[in-house]
């Protein structure tokens, strides 16, 4: 059974205070990059599959979707909401599959859970974040040792002592 992970892009960019500042400050094109890294991170940390979806129905544009470093985000088309299409996105994936839906919209909320799906609020998906980083940091440091000096091999560690006293 996989578990998926359907995220509302822009109910959780302007939710989340980090990201609506640095929208705010930068661009709204930085924010979605920032977090798009932060999600490849969350997939990679946890095994869930991601999507993010982004409203583009006021955009004359068709559907967009691209697969990118484990995540898949889609841009709805011209007409769909965000909501609508993770609706759909939801029935498709259930049964069979556990099926996540991070958004802080009520109405959003109720449909999904009558689907079967589950939700992780923004609180929850920030919280999970955290943890998983930090996991990887500390493992990342028991791996890596943190001088350079103690990542040289000894037999570049003599060399360059011996070049360093100019004995070569």
């Amino acid at each position: 059974m996989a578990e998926y992970v359907l995220i509302d892009g822009y109910n959780l960019l302007f939710n989340w205070p980090e990201l609506n500042k640095l929208k705010d400050e930068t661009s709204l094109e930085h924010a979605r990059e920032v977090l798009k890294e932060r999600l490849i991170n969350y997939r990679a940390l946890t095994g869930r599959e991601v999507i993010i979806v982004y409203d583009a129905h006021q955009q004359k544009e068709s559907r967009r979707e691209f697969f990118e470093a484990g995540i898949t985000v889609v841009f709805t088309e011209s007409g769909e909401t965000a909501d609508h299409f993770i609706e759909k996105k939801v029935q498709e994936l259930l049964p069979g599959n556990r099926v996540y839906v991070v958004t802080q919209d009520e109405l959003q909320q109720k449909l999904i859970f009558g689907y079967g799906a589950l939700r992780i609020s923004l609180r929850e998906l920030l919280n999970d974040l955290k943890i998983e980083e930090k996991k990887a940091k500390e493992l990342l440091n028991k791996v890596l040792p943190q001088r350079l000096e103690d990542r040289i091999d000894q037999q570049v560690k003599t060399k360059l002592e011996k070049l360093r006293k100019g004995k070569m």
